[in-house]
């Protein structure tokens, strides 16, 4: 019997989500440090539900443990913007803004003013890549039924026809998309066009969630949405020392390694006030007469990509979630040696060392965009 691939990611995140987000010990190693050591007195107040197409945690630190109700009720919440959010830029429900521009036809759409940023990011990337990342690709993903095989509706994927996408691929372009930034309109120009922001809306929610946080007076969190995570501020050594200086520790934020059969880490990264996305070709995929298909699509020939990565983190400061998800998809796109020159003009275009690359390859070689990395790895 086929086992529905959802419950499958539920479970593995279940077992990897000590090694996705890891604040405990200095070791990468020490993965299990001792129940009465300084670095378990404050675990947080954590909590996970199923969106986004994929499981999300919300954790809370420095709180003190009289008011954990009220904590809890803030994750509540942000957990209902998180849903309110994908229900604005989700590409496949038919309620959405994305929804209501594509079906428009060519006509100008009143949006948001959170769908029109995230649209603007968008299409500063698209530009960024030269069309290698381009969110007017809906026409081209429709093609590939990769979001039914997750759910579960479809037994395995399809592969379309040569001739089919090809068609798709003439209403690929991200030019044709006009903003009016001032009116709130969003118009594409070809009226068989359409967005598919999944390379960059989880990204901004997730920065929209660290910052809803912070609004409601938490300090210290930590904001895993399946591979996009954001940590807001610094971790505090225990609640009572809370807010001295001395007693804050960085968060250690790993990666793990996709290689690996026991889930172990590839490394981590250590800070506050971060965000960290990870991407892989190995996420999402069907296999269709003994071969692979993974969800990564060349706006070029239509097909999935075939370069040398099999995973890519973009790290970067704290609100910049958005733009790391729209970098990891691109350098999936271009493999390694590509990807870092795009991770080095997007650092140019933003004037200093904003974006930071760490790329696995096929064979499981470890690259860097930055040669003075303070990335850990395992090795």
């Amino acid at each position: 019997m086929k086992i529905n691939r959802i419950i499958i990611r539920i479970l593995m995140f279940i077992l990897i989500l000590a090694l996705i987000i890891t604040q405990t010990g200095c070791d990468l190693n020490k993965q299990n440090p001792s129940p009465n050591s300084s670095e378990n007195v404050n675990k947080g107040i954590s909590m996970s539900r199923f969106a986004l197409d994929t499981v999300c945690s919300l954790t809370v630190y420095g709180i003190n443990p009289e008011v954990n109700k009220e904590a809890e009720e803030i994750i509540n919440r942000a957990f209902d913007k998180i849903n309110e959010y994908e229900k604005l830029l989700s590409y496949t429900r038919e309620e959405s803004e994305i929804s209501f521009i594509n079906r428009a036809k060519g006509e100008a759409t009143k949006v948001s003013k959170d769908v029109l940023e995230v649209i603007k990011i968008g299409v500063e990337y698209s530009k960024l890549s030269k069309g290698i990342f381009d969110i007017s690709c809906g026409a081209l993903t429709d093609l590939w039924d990769f979001h039914d095989v997750d759910s579960g509706k479809s037994a395995s994927g399809k592969v379309p026809k040569k001739d089919v996408v090809e068609e798709a691929l003439k209403h690929i372009g991200y030019e044709k998309i006009k903003l009016d930034l001032y009116g709130g309109y969003v118009t594409l120009k070809d009226s068989k066009m359409k967005l598919n922001l999944g390379g960059v809306a989880k990204g901004y929610i997730a920065d929209k969630t660290a910052e809803f946080l912070e609004k409601e007076g938490v300090t210290s969190a930590i904001v895993d949405l399946g591979g996009n995570i954001v940590a807001v501020g610094s971790k505090a050594r225990d609640i009572k020392s809370y807010g001295k200086d001395d007693e804050i520790t960085a968060f250690k934020l790993g990666v793990k390694d996709p290689l690996s059969e026991e889930g172990s880490l590839l490394g981590m990264m250590e800070g506050g006030n971060l965000t960290l996305v990870t991407s892989g070709t190995y996420e999402r995929y069907f296999e269709f007469e003994g071969k692979r298909y993974h969800h990564i699509l060349s706006t070029k020939n239509g097909f999935p990509t075939d370069e040398d990565v099999l995973q890519v983190t973009i790290i970067s400061k704290r609100g910049k979630s958005a733009e790391c998800d729209a970098l990891s998809t691109s350098c999936l796109a271009l493999g390694i040696e590509k990807g870092i020159e795009l991770v080095n003009q997007a650092n140019k275009k933003a004037g200093k060392d904003t974006y930071e690359a760490i790329f696995l390859s096929r064979e499981g070689k470890v690259s860097y965009s930055n040669p003075n990395s303070k990335f850990i790895t395992s090795e």
